[in-house]
């Protein structure tokens, strides 16, 4: 029988590069499952039947993901696996609050059964980290059950067998992966040492601020250990010697499952129930932070390539680029690449992490201070947090200095970029319009060839057929942007090797808003979003120090309210923005992210552009708010709207290339604050991304019909009876809704 015929698929719940997972039903016992859609084109088969084999012989254990079945196509590998829905153990540990000693032990004693379990049948892990341990949803009880899964590294090698092979993550691997003379079992508990580690302190054993990934490797090998941060003051030494017995050097002497599972710290009754202070915030912030860090990396990336690749396109043939604010890597100092972690990166990823240095420090100091870094990471989008500043100071500022020099630097964004890197050899599909997105990559090294295939009438001058792209470039914004179910639009083919960085949502959403602040009206940007959804929510009106008011009810009450605004600066009454979408607002924070844009402030009265002016910026608003205004055909002054936080203005000219069709000023007593994006800038991002371009279109289109709704509203209102104009603004606010919609 086919996959089919056993169980009905349905929606996907995730997907990784070489498999896709959906959710599925058995047909007659009602179970549900997680189906595991694997492409042949993309894996070792023999690697496939390994899996398998191992998951049938060590699955019945209750700490273990669970196969239930196995189908293949011509195609496709179909893994019929356990539904497990409670996510990541770090992950439920960050939302639940603080947790104590006595809850991480319960957990570490179900990790501890499923390893003992895994041992006992001859199968050595290999890739044990917080990613690999799922949990359950919590039953009647409230008790949650771990499991252990993801096995595509695991091997089956009998009870005294040794490996020689180096796979995993080495940030995990137990001293003896590291040389050439084989390691067994051994090695899973070393790993579940460090997990322990992280899980009572939020940060890892042996990655100390300022160390290089050739000191982190050292510090691993020789077993340096402390437990000196503060964050151990409230942790008991039982634990702790725990910790030390799972992280020996010598794997004969280190703790084995048996052991662990029997110490006083797993079984005794005295192990503390008092929540650890600022467990969870530890290790939320270990998670955050290195998720902010990878985005403004990354986006700096790209903004100094954009200007490198500029400013070539605009020297004479043969002459040389005009020197850089901060030396190249090699010129800072006399260190060696191996002694800075870079023994590993290619020469294009050095260069492009030597330019990135020049958006956090653009005077040229060498050095970066906590101010710096800060409105780096907010003028990328992102929200951040005096402590996360403080963390990731110290993460890289290895003489205690409070600045982050050129060296350090290039320590933690080297290791950044390998953590996130993947290669990928010419000729690969990397991946094909209509599969799930999965991951935004950058290009460092290597030349990479998207295909589209024709797109509508009206995004052809921004979506090409067929185009190269090279280090410095972007692509897969799918994974990144829109909403919904979302899925690639192109094609892309590697025409050489190709080295990227890669980004997941949830590194890009690590910082929810535009800049950090709270959208127009005092709303977050979820309550915005929300609002589109609410039609039927109360219209309020705003003054202009972004207070609000309910609005009358009355189609005449809410004209009166229009009349009154009119003949003041602040327009129309406001309704929600219909362009706030949730699409639409990533696609906005992408193009604050991505371009090299410059923040501007204007004062009340202040012009952003008038009617008539060409077109060399688009902007975003992050406070304030600013009022659109056009001349009529009657040559009165007509008031299209406001926008607040969150919109953007300007786009539809340099869209078009049209000089600016209406004037634009801030109407905040406070004043605005906008983000301003060449239009040079801005037109290589929609096309550089179909979802920017659809959305930016859109939004667009949509300003357009306002204009001309108001406009023409405006131009007839005196002609028309009161009974008539209601009729007119009732309708005029049903098709808002539609275009809302």
């Amino acid at each position: 029988m086919s996959l089919h015929d056993v169980y009905e698929v349905g929606a996907t719940l995730g997907h990784g590069h070489f498999a896709t997972v959906y959710r599925g039903v058995h047909r007659e016992s009602g179970e549900q499952v997680a189906v595991k859609a694997i492409a042949k084109s993309r894996t070792d088969v023999s690697a496939i039947r390994r899996e398998v084999a191992i998951l049938q012989k060590v699955g019945s254990h209750r700490n273990v993901v669970a196969l239930r079945d196995v189908f293949e196509t011509e195609d496709e590998w179909y893994l019929v696996m356990e539904l497990v829905t409670g996510g990541e153990l770090f992950e439920r540990l960050v939302k639940q609050g603080p947790y104590s000693e006595k809850e991480a032990s319960r957990l570490m004693q179900q990790i501890g059964e499923g390893v003992d379990w895994l041992h006992s049948q001859g199968v050595c892990h290999r890739d044990l980290k917080p990613e690999n341990l799922l949990l359950s949803e919590p039953n009647d009880a409230g008790d949650i059950t771990v499991k252990i899964c993801d096995f595509g590294l695991s091997v089956a090698l009998g009870q005294e067998g040794t490996l020689d092979e180096k796979q995993g993550t080495w940030a995990y691997w137990a001293p003896e992966m590291f040389n050439s003379h084989g390691y067994g079992k051994e090695v899973d508990m070393w790993s579940l040492g460090v997990i322990l580690y992280i899980l009572l302190s939020g940060r890892h054993p042996f990655d100390a601020a300022g160390r290089t990934d050739a000191q982190m490797r050292k510090c691993i090998q020789t077993g340096q250990l402390s437990f000196a941060h503060e964050s151990w003051r409230e942790v008991s030494g039982e634990a702790k010697a725990l910790i030390r017995s799972m992280l020996r050097l010598d794997p004969r002497e280190r703790l084995s499952p048996a052991a662990l599972l029997a110490s006083s710290w797993i079984v005794g009754t005295g192990v503390s129930e008092v929540p650890i202070q600022h467990s969870d915030t530890n290790l939320k912030q270990y998670q955050r932070m290195r998720r902010k860090w990878s985005t403004a990396l990354v986006a700096s990336m790209h903004k100094q390539a954009v200007i490198r690749k500029r400013l070539s396109e605009r020297q004479p043939h043969g002459s040389a680029l005009p020197g850089s604010p901060v030396a190249s890597p090699r010129s800072i100092g006399s260190s060696t690449g191996s002694e800075r972690g870079e023994e590993d990166l290619a020469p294009a990823d050095m260069e492009l992490l030597a330019d990135a240095f020049k958006v956090f420090d653009p005077e040229g100091k060498g050095y970066v201070l906590a101010g710096d870094l800060e409105g780096v990471i907010r003028r990328l989008g992102q929200q951040v947090t005096a402590d996360e500043v403080t963390h990731m100071i110290a993460a890289m500022d290895a003489r205690g200095s409070g600045k982050i020099h050129y060296k350090e630097y290039l320590n933690l964004a080297s290791t950044t970029i390998k953590d996130k890197s993947k290669v990928f050899p010419t000729g690969t599909v990397i991946f094909r319009e209509g599969e799930p997105s999965d991951y935004f990559y950058l290009i460092t090294s290597g030349r990479v060839r998207r295909i589209n295939r024709p797109p509508p009438a009206r995004y052809q001058e921004f979506v090409a057929s067929q185009e190269e792209l090279c280090a410095g470039d972007y692509f897969g914004t799918s994974a990144i942007l829109g909403s919904g179910e979302r899925k690639r639009h192109s094609t892309m083919i590697a025409v050489t090797d190709v080295r990227v960085v890669r980004l997941g949502r949830d590194d890009f959403e690590a910082g929810q808003s535009i800049d950090g602040r709270t959208t127009s009206g005092g709303r977050s940007v979820s309550d915005v979003s929300r609002s589109i959804s609410e039609p039927n929510g109360p219209v309020s009106s705003s003054s202009s120090d972004g207070s609000t008011n309910a609005g009358a009810s009355s189609p005449r009450a809410r004209r009166a309210g229009m009349q009154r605004d009119s003949s003041s600066s602040l327009g129309p009454a406001r309704r929600p923005p219909f362009n706030a979408s949730r699409s639409v607002l990533r696609s906005l924070r992408f193009i604050n992210m991505m371009s090299n844009n410059e923040q501007r402030r204007y004062g009340r009265g202040d012009t952003l552009f008038r009617e008539g002016e060409d077109a060399r910026h688009m902007f975003i608003i992050t406070s304030g708010r600013v009022q659109v205004a056009c001349e009529g055909r009657d040559g009165r002054r007509k008031m299209i709207g406001q926008r607040g936080a969150g919109e953007c203005c300007g786009e539809t000219s340099c869209l078009s290339h049209k000089p600016r069709n209406s004037t634009v000023t801030c109407v905040s007593e406070g004043g605005c604050e906008v983000m301003c994006v060449t239009r040079e800038d801005f037109l290589a991002l929609v096309r550089g991304s179909w979802d920017v371009a659809q959305d930016l279109i859109a939004v667009s289109e949509r300003h357009e019909k306002e204009k001309e709704r108001r406009v023409n509203f405006r131009r007839t209102r005196d002609e028309v009876t009161d009974e008539d104009e209601d009729e007119a603004w009732k309708e005029s606010e049903e098709q808002e809704g539609v275009a809302a919609g």
